[in-house]
């Protein structure tokens, strides 16, 4: 935790815009969030076709006391939210893509997801968890978990498990000296990817591989295969990381941030589910199991609002 103090106190204007600008989304995914459900929440959630789903919204509900449970297990609206009167521009910008897509909550809950396959929206989502000090935390991660001489090392090799829209690549090439391969099944994704690096100088430094977390090989395995809230974004969470750790040496390093369900689970990841994901995140117990089960051993492990683990490949 001495590595998260001291950030806080090299950036404190970062830290603090960070704070603020996640109160005031919260405050607003939570009104919509309402808004939208209230009617539907007289409903037991086990009544609803996708029950997972449908508990994770009403434990949010009821944990945010907006609402407050029945003995049937639906719930009751004891409080509705209003957004914040001076939204944060970072916050505001995300009001059109939560209009979007919270009201198709129901019928998803209902078993009619739909799939958002709207590149314009997903860069909105992109942007609205930027703002949200999404990449901030992500360097906060590497630099908690990966050890400083791996770091350090030009002749390291790291796989980006998911990379996205890149920005977790671009977190990985900040920090370290070595080479990033970006992983993604997405064209425009890895094409991002090179643009970033592009643009900040270091395109000799990445090199891209299209391919889905449980099934891309790489040429030579990795030092480290890093894996950034990815996993619940996987159709098979246990295969993902077992080839991640499959695509990285004896010795090397199987690095997880991952956000998990808990008490404090935000209602964010609720977009999250709405624009695709085939599930919701993992509590830290499944977490654990999923990387005991390959037989992993965690070096580090670091609890903040995501669980973050170092495990190394025997």
């Amino acid at each position: 935790m001495s590595a998260l103090l001291g950030l806080a106190l090299r950036e404190p204007g970062t830290l603090l815009k960070v704070a603020r600008v996640v109160k005031a989304a919260r405050r607003l995914v939570l009104a919509k969030l309402v808004e939208v459900m209230e009617p539907e929440v007289k409903r037991p959630w086990h009544a609803w076709a996708d029950k997972r789903a449908a508990r994770y919204v009403y434990e949010v509900l009821a944990r945010e006391g907006v609402a407050r449970w029945r003995e049937d297990g639906s719930l009751e609206v004891v409080k509705r939210p209003r957004p914040p009167a001076d939204l944060p521009v970072e916050v505001a910008d995300a009001a059109p893509l939560l209009d979007r897509l919270l009201p198709h909550l129901p019928e998803a809950l209902e078993g009619r997801r739909r799939y958002f396959t709207d590149r314009e929206l997903m860069l909105a989502y992109a942007k609205f968890l930027d703002n949200l000090g999404y990449n901030w935390f992500r360097k906060l991660a590497l630099s908690l978990l990966l050890p400083a001489e791996l770091r350090r090392s030009e002749q390291a090799v790291f796989a980006d498990v998911g990379a996205g829209m890149g920005l977790s690549t671009l977190a990985l090439l900040e920090l370290t000296r070595g080479t990033v391969v970006a992983v993604d099944p997405y064209d425009e994704n890895l094409e991002n990817v090179r643009d970033y690096a592009a643009v900040h100088r270091a395109e000799r430094r990445v090199r891209t591989l299209r391919g889905y977390a449980e099934d891309f090989e790489l040429e030579a395995p990795a030092d480290a295969a890093v894996m950034i809230n990815v996993l619940h974004w996987c159709n098979s969470p246990q295969l993902a990381l077992r080839n991640a750790a499959r695509n990285v040496k004896r010795g090397g390093y199987v690095t997880v941030a991952q956000a998990v369900l808990a008490k404090y689970s935000y209602a964010g990841d609720i977009i999250a589910y709405l624009l695709g994901a085939p599930r919701f995140p993992p509590t830290r117990r499944e977490l654990h199991r999923m990387i005991a089960d390959e037989g992993l051993k965690v070096e580090k492990r670091v609890n903040l609002a995501w669980e973050l683990v170092l495990a190394k490949v025997p």
